[in-house]
């Protein structure tokens, strides 16, 4: 990914994964997302059962890739890798080739 452009679901969502388990406050500064752009991420990665979510009793949101993420996550590391050049990242962003 250059500078300046923009990250799509797709890289998002792999970024997410990625993470593997934490508080979801520490996965935030992570990836870089605002607080409700995480929020639609988990909501859709929970919906999916890619994640699961627990609230601890410190108040504190904790998130856990299941079986299912782990695999997806296998699946768009190959997917990136078929799509790279060269060795160098293509310049693909889940939506159009530039």
């Amino acid at each position: 990914m250059g500078v300046g452009t923009r990250r799509s679901d797709t890289e998002i969502i792999r970024e997410i994964l990625a993470t593997g388990t934490g508080r979801t406050t520490e996965l935030r500064h992570a990836v870089n997302l605002s607080h409700p752009q995480l929020q639609k991420y988990l909501t859709f990665l929970e919906q999916a059962q890619l994640i699961k979510l627990e609230r601890r009793q410190t108040k504190s949101l904790v998130f856990q890739v299941t079986g299912k993420g782990d695999a997806v996550l296998a699946l768009l590391d190959q997917l990136f890798e078929a799509l790279s050049v060269g060795g160098a990242s293509a310049a693909w962003n889940g939506s159009h080739i530039c």
